[in-house]
Formats: C-alpha cells, structure tokens, sequence
C-alpha cells in the first residue's frame, strides 16, 4: 500500500475489522507513514479513555473512584505511547 489508507480503513484496522491482507497492507503502511502511525495511535488513545468511562459509568462508583479509575487509564496509555516511540 502506497497511499494512506481512507479513514474508514484506518479505523476497521485499528478495530481489527479488516481481513489478513489489508491487515498486512496496512501495517506495512503504518511502519513508514509517520501520519497513519500518529492516526492509528490517536484512535487508541480514544478508544481507551471511552472504554474507561464506560467501566466507570458502567460500576456506578463514585466520583474519586471515577477519578482514580481514568487516572490509571490515562497512565496505561501514556505507557502505551511511550513505548511505540
């Protein structure tokens, strides 16, 4: 894959959507385009916060274990990102 992949690819692949060869075109693509890299890193990112909110909303806890919650969601993926560079 030459071109950047549409957004519709990138979030199917970030989803893991995709089928085995456009899977591999993409990440084929990713190692060398620094802006599908930052993209498939950015929708990370939103997935995690989300999917901490909903364990939050989903627990009913209170407002510091809200808080203490996406805190260490937000440490696990700040870790995640550092470790792609």
């Amino acid at each position: 894959m030459s071109e950047c992949a549409s957004s519709f690819q990138m979030m199917s692949f970030a989803r893991g959507d995709l089928g085995r060869s456009a899977t591999q075109a993409i990440d084929a693509h990713i190692e060398t385009c620094q802006t599908c890299a930052a993209a498939i890193a950015e929708s990370d990112v939103h997935e995690r916060l989300v999917e901490a909110l909903r364990e939050s909303e989903a627990s009913r806890c209170d407002n510091e274990n809200a808080v203490a919650m996406f805190e260490a969601a937000r440490a696990a993926i700040l870790a995640a990102l550092l470790d792609r560079s």
